[in-house]
C-alpha cells in the first residue's frame, strides 16, 4: 500500500509538468513566424479581335526596315486557329517551392497544385525559389546552383502548361505576405502578313500563304536560363522544318490561305520557342548554332517560296509581334538569306510579356 500511496503521489506531482510539455507553444516564444506565399504569373497581351492590323510602334523597342511612314489602312483578316487566351498561357498546373536559409540550406520543399501556400519559418533571412509545371525535380538539393543548373528541356511545355520560374528574398521576423513572380521560359511570337505587289506583274500573280513556323530553335536550358545550346545541342528545326514533338509550340497551323494584292491577315497563332542569343551563320551546307528565324512558306504563281526573318535575340517571357509585308519573290530555301532590297517590309514590337498594353495604330 505505500508504494501505491507513494507512485499516486509522484503521478499527481509530474501531471502538470506532462501537461505543460504538452501545451502548445506560442510562435512568437520561439520567434517562429507564418508566411504566407502566393505566385503571380505574368499577364500575356491581350488577345486580338478581328480589327485593321495595327502598324506597329512601341515603347520599348522597334525595329524597321525599308518601312513607309504612313499609315496604314488595310484591315486585316484574323484568322482563327489554335490562339491561347491570357488564362492558358498562365495556367498553374504544379508548383515546387524550395526555400533556403541564410546559410544556402535547403530548409523546407512543398508541392502543390495552387497559387497560395502557408509555410511556419523562424527568424533569419530566406530565399525561395519557385518551379512551375515543370517535372520532378531534385528532393533535396545541396544548394540553389544545383536546382538552378538542372536541364529544362522544350517539349517539357505544352501549350497551356508553360514552364516558370520565379524568386524572391525575404527578411522573416513576423508574420508576414510574400509574392513570388513566376515568369515563363519560353517567348511568344506572333505575326500579321500583307502583300503589297504595287502595279507589277506579281499583283496578278496568285498569293497562297502555308504555314508560319521557326527555325534553328534551341531545345533545352537550365533554369537559370545561362546554357545556350551550341553546335553540338539539341536543336529543332535546323536550317529547314523537319518534324518533331515540339511542332505543337514552333510551327503553325497549316494555313493555306489564298491572299490578294494589297491584303493582310493576322495570324492568331502564336508560336514559343526558348531563349537563343547565338551569332548568326547562313551556311546551308553544314549546321551550326546559329539564331532562331520566323519562316513564312508561300506560293506566289506556281512557285514555293520562303520568307525568313533573323530573330536578333530571343529572350524568355519576351512577346514579339512581326508585322511583314511581302512585295515580290522570295528565297528558295529557309536559311537563305534575302538579299533584294525591298523584298520584306518588317516591323516587329517587342515587350516583356507581361507589358500588355495597346498596340498604336499609327507609325
Amino acid at each position: 500500500m505505500k508504494q501505491i500511496r507513494i507512485y499516486l503521489i509522484l503521478t499527481a506531482a509530474l501531471l502538470p509538468l506532462l501537461w505543460a510539455c504538452n501545451d502548445p507553444i506560442p510562435c512568437d516564444e520561439y520567434k517562429l513566424h507564418k508566411v504566407t506565399i502566393s505566385l503571380a504569373t505574368s499577364i500575356a497581351p491581350g488577345t486580338r479581335t478581328s480589327q485593321p492590323a495595327p502598324c506597329l510602334t512601341t515603347h520599348s523597342e522597334l525595329r524597321t526596315q525599308n518601312y513607309p511612314a504612313t499609315r496604314n489602312t488595310h484591315h486585316a483578316t484574323l484568322l482563327a486557329t489554335r490562339a491561347l487566351g491570357v488564362e492558358e498561357e498562365t495556367r498553374i498546373n504544379s508548383v515546387q517551392l524550395y526555400i533556403f536559409n541564410n546559410e544556402g540550406t535547403l530548409t523546407q520543399r512543398i508541392t502543390g497544385i495552387r497559387d497560395e501556400y502557408e509555410v511556419i519559418l523562424p527568424d533569419g533571412c530566406c530565399t525561395f525559389y519557385c518551379f512551375v509545371n515543370a517535372p520532378e525535380l531534385p528532393v533535396a538539393p545541396s544548394s540553389s546552383e544545383e536546382l538552378l543548373k538542372c536541364e529544362s528541356f522544350l517539349w517539357n511545355n505544352s501549350r497551356g502548361s508553360f514552364q516558370m520560374t520565379g524568386s524572391a528574398t525575404a527578411d522573416i521576423d513576423s508574420d508576414m505576405e510574400l509574392e513570388i513572380v513566376v515568369q515563363r521560359m519560353v517567348a511568344k511570337v506572333e505575326c500579321i502578313v500583307r502583300t503589297e505587289f504595287g502595279n507589277s506583274h506579281l499583283a496578278e500573280m496568285p498569293f497562297t500563304l502555308h504555314r508560319i513556323y521557326l527555325t534553328n530553335v534551341t531545345g533545352k536550358n537550365n533554369y537559370a536560363l545561362t546554357a545556350m545550346q551550341g553546335d553540338e545541342g539539341l536543336w529543332y528545326n535546323k536550317m529547314e522544318y523537319q518534324q518533331s514533338s515540339c511542332d505543337n509550340l514552333i510551327c503553325g497551323s497549316l494555313i493555306d490561305r489564298r491572299m490578294n494584292n494589297k491584303d493582310s491577315l493576322a495570324i492568331d497563332d502564336s508560336l514559343y520557342p526558348y531563349p537563343n542569343s547565338n551569332t548568326d551563320c547562313f551556311d546551308l551546307t553544314t549546321w551550326s548554332a546559329r539564331k532562331t528565324r520566323l519562316v513564312i512558306e508561300a506560293t506566289l504563281g506556281e512557285k514555293l517560296w520562303y520568307y525568313p526573318v533573323t530573330m536578333e535575340e530571343t529572350l524568355s517571357n519576351t512577346h514579339y509581334l512581326y508585322d511583314i509585308t511581302i512585295t515580290r519573290e522570295g528565297v528558295s530555301h529557309p536559311e537563305e538569306p534575302v538579299t533584294e532590297p525591298g523584298t520584306l517590309i518588317t516591323k516587329i514590337k517587342i515587350n516583356e510579356w507581361n507589358e500588355g498594353g495597346e498596340i498604336d495604330d499609327d507609325v
